[in-house]
């Protein structure tokens, strides 16, 4: 006979989701009643990631909550095993793939996740300012504006950084900056159109500036 060892972990939280039954589990989440006594097992790191999903979305939980709840443990990228990386079982590899893609997927989620607690106030108030704007022309922009600071509180916490402000009066530099009217040497003024950006310290986009000097 098969051992159970989350059979009563199972039925705690099916109980805290008003599920009466594992069949009802099964179809409330759209998986085969064999997939759900997989559970009971605690055999996760078999199942596809997209029944994993259905399970957790069924028991009301996050996905990492319902692995944690069943044992799931984080991938080892190193199979643990004694044999030679080239004796290693097809089983074995395959079992590991499907756990790093899990991994993947959960990082992905949790990081979702942040970003919408971050951008909480912008979701619940665009769509309200959005009417606003289209029903009232007269509305100041500086009060939609208001609205991104929450995005730019995020790409803050991202480690996205401006190189510089708009309209801002700089010394041309060819490595910061890219010359888009005029003509400049390094060092003399120019005018910032558009701001450029760093990530974490590595340039993703010059600033795009316009000559302040005509040079004959």
């Amino acid at each position: 006979m098969t051992s159970q060892p989350y059979c009563q972990q199972l039925q705690m939280l099916m109980q805290q989701a008003g599920i009466s039954s594992l069949r009802s589990l099964s179809r409330q989440a759209g998986v085969s009643l064999w997939q759900v006594r997989q559970v009971q097992a605690g055999n996760l790191h078999n199942m596809r990631l997209a029944v994993l999903q259905a399970l957790s979305r069924a028991l009301r939980l996050s996905l990492a909550d319902f692995l944690s709840a069943f044992g799931a443990s984080t991938p080892d990228p190193q199979p643990q095993t004694d044999q030679p990386p080239a004796m290693v079982s097809r089983q074995e590899y395959d079992r590991l793939h499907q756990q790093l893609n899990l991994q993947r997927e959960l990082l992905t989620q949790e990081l979702q996740r942040h970003s919408l607690d971050t951008l909480e106030s912008l979701l619940v108030q665009l769509p309200t300012a959005r009417y606003a704007a289209t029903h009232n022309p007269q509305l100041p922009a500086k009060n939609v504006l208001l609205l991104l600071t929450p995005l730019d509180r995020l790409l803050t916490q991202w480690g996205l950084a401006y190189l510089d402000a708009v309209g801002d009066e700089v010394p041309y530099d060819p490595q910061r900056h890219q010359l888009t009217e005029g003509s400049a040497q390094p060092g003399d003024r120019v005018k910032v159109r558009y701001a450029g950006y760093a990530w974490r310290g590595n340039l993703l986009r010059r600033s795009q500036v316009t000559a302040l000097v005509t040079r004959g």
